[in-house]
């Protein structure tokens, strides 16, 4: 469970990609509340990991999924959050994270 408790995780969109699955879920971690945020699940090991906080800090919530849907390629991840300060905007991630790799922009 992201959060346990009474509160519930909130699925916005969960995402099959490669050996992991990714989600844009509210989680926690040490018992601090961290808001929607993408999350992983690597289905080698079971191991859960916070990927991106768009709007980091106790208690925010970035409402990531509420518009659009969680976009994942070999290239990168595409989702719509906000970040406390502009409002709703577009976030980018890349998936050769997951895999240890290296990324180049040109």
């Amino acid at each position: 469970e992201f959060l346990p408790g009474i509160t519930a995780s909130e699925i916005r969109s969960i995402v099959a990609f490669q050996d992991h699955v990714i989600l844009l879920v509210n989680g926690e971690i040490e018992g601090q509340d961290t808001g929607h945020c993408l999350w992983s699940v690597n289905t080698s090991n079971i191991e859960v990991s916070l990927l991106y906080d768009p709007w980091s800090g106790v208690g925010n919530n970035s409402n990531a999924g509420i518009y659009g849907e969680l976009v994942i390629t070999t290239e990168i991840v595409m989702f719509i959050a906000e970040d406390g300060e502009i409002g709703h905007e577009l976030h980018l991630y890349t998936p050769a994270i997951l895999n240890d790799e290296w990324l180049i922009w040109r």
